[in-house]
């Protein structure tokens, strides 16, 4: 059984580091929100360098703009966005005639040859969905024909000066994905050329630098900040509890640590892409490495949830068991290849153009890896799982693992249907909704564990399954064969979920 101790136990290391991150965390809102205040406001920016070269196309970046619906009787379009952009080099137009075409590839007048552009593709299938399929393939005269706007840049900068221009943007139909473009069709390049490219929602107010796809991150990050920090300050409560009024720590319970661990991970993830977001709503690029350690903290919260799943399936000795080595092995590769595609992916997302039209992760073929692997461990856990339930004999203990196979099905199972129902969504909200659904399993599953493993209840559930386990041995006359000296033995908490399959 268990009993109140009489000697409070030492603050051991991890409470230590467990109130570092509590206040670290709980700092985190406050300073963000510090720095969205202190920086200056900028748009959203991309930046780079052009090749030299006297035929190349080069991607410079993508934005989703918003809409309004024109009013009944208005015929004026209204204005939903804007773009500038500033171009510095020196470029000597090419040769070229004056030739016309009827058909392809010119449509008329043949203008193209010899001259550098600046090209914007909206998100049509016969706009830039063309121009990705056969970016090779497509004459310049092609290219110009199918683009929704091209500015002819080669007389602009025959003087070597830098140039600067502002468009801006009408749209009253839906949100729109656009697409822009260096392509440089034959002028000769006399000094390197470099850009910037800045593009603004400028009904978004202070979220403006933000397309449509990415409004509201905000708003998310700071609310599960809040959740998270909540379920981790009372899991470092419930640790609290058990070494002050229980005759164990929380040692003898490594799935609370685990779990407070995760949630931890979460919370501080929250933290570091409310920075990134701040940032990035006043300078147009934010923070790559804040979003690098988001991402990480992330991804590291939910492995270390479905470590906990498998370790409430099959025991801590999961972990301590050399039988076990093999299986712990294939879980933790599993876990570091998921944390390892989540890192890359962002760093691609961060540091390189990406020109395909996916809208967020699990439409690429990295989520789908991440998605059969997260299927492989669903399956396994839940076998795994059910196995144990079925050999346990205490019925509190049954209980437990019940409530424990509910969480698992919902933990796993809500990322293939976030992916379903996501498809359904417009491509203009699939980012959000995606972030947001992730965020809320996880931390409804956070919390579900929090419950299942408060300290009462563990502490109640080992007393019922040590009585059990007597009643047992009792009612099967069991006789002394070296068994005898441990009947009345008390286990320890954390050989709790493994007697069962043991037995």
């Amino acid at each position: 059984g268990s009993g109140s101790s009489s000697v409070r136990p030492p603050r051991n290391k991890r409470d230590k580091v467990d109130a570092a991150m509590a206040w670290a965390t709980a700092c985190g809102l406050p300073a963000a929100l510090l720095v969205g205040i202190l920086l200056p406001v900028e748009a959203r920016l991309e930046q780079g360098s052009l090749p030299t070269s006297e035929n190349f196309r080069e991607y410079a970046g993508k934005f989703c703009f918003d809409f309004k619906k024109i009013k009944d009787g208005g015929s004026k379009k209204p204005i939903v966005g804007e773009w500038d952009f500033t171009i510095s080099g020196a470029v000597e137009e090419g040769l070229h005639d004056s030739r016309e075409s009827e058909g392809p590839p010119c449509w008329g007048r043949c203008q193209t040859q010899g001259r550098f552009y600046l090209m914007a593709f909206d998100d049509q299938a016969h706009r830039w969905s063309k121009a990705r399929a056969q970016w090779d393939d497509l004459t310049c005269e092609e290219l110009h024909h199918i683009s929704n706007w091209a500015e002819d840049l080669s007389g602009r900068l025959s003087k070597g000066r830098a140039y600067t221009q502002k468009i801006t943007l009408t749209e009253s139909i839906r949100p729109r994905f656009w697409y822009f473009a260096f392509v440089n069709c034959g002028a000769q390049v006399r000094e390197p050329m470099s850009y910037s490219l800045h593009l603004r929602n400028t009904r978004m107010g202070f979220q403006e630098e933000f397309g449509v796809d990415r409004q509201n991150l905000i708003q998310v990050y700071a609310t599960f900040w809040v959740l998270f920090g909540i379920l981790a300050f009372l899991l470092f409560l419930s640790a609290r509890q058990l070494n002050e009024s229980f005759d164990w720590n929380v040692r003898s319970w490594p799935q609370i640590w685990l779990l407070q661990a995760s949630a931890w991970c979460s919370a501080t993830g929250c933290v570091f892409f409310l920075f990134h977001c701040l940032i990035y709503a006043r300078n147009g690029r934010g923070e790559p490495m804040l979003a690098m350690t988001g991402t990480f903290c992330a991804a590291a919260g939910k492995c270390l949830i479905m470590l906990l799943l498998f370790s409430i399936a099959r025991g801590w000795a999961l972990l301590t068991s050399p039988g076990n080595q093999r299986q712990w092995n294939v879980i933790v590769g599993v876990l570091a290849t998921i944390v390892a595609i989540s890192m890359g992916c962002e760093y691609h997302g961060e540091y390189f153009h990406d020109t395909s039209t996916t809208y967020y992760l699990y439409e690429s073929w990295p989520g789908l890896v991440i998605l059969l692997l997260n299927f492989f461990l669903f399956a396994w856990c839940l076998v795994t799982m059910w196995g144990t339930f079925a050999a346990e004999t205490c019925e509190e203990a049954r209980g437990f693992y019940r409530f424990a196979l509910v969480i698992c099905l919902f933990f796993f199972i809500s990322l293939p249907a976030m992916c379903v129902t996501a498809s359904l969504i417009s491509p203009w909200y699939r980012r959000q909704w995606a972030i947001g659904i992730e965020l809320a399993t996880r931390c409804a599953v956070t919390a579900a564990l929090v419950h299942c493993l408060q300290p009462s209840r563990l502490n109640a559930l080992s007393s019922a399954r040590l009585m059990g386990d007597q009643i047992k041995f009792k009612d099967e006359d069991a006789v002394d064969d070296g068994l005898g000296d441990h009947m009345y033995e008390d286990n320890t908490p954390g050989d709790f979920n493994r007697v069962g399959v043991a037995e």
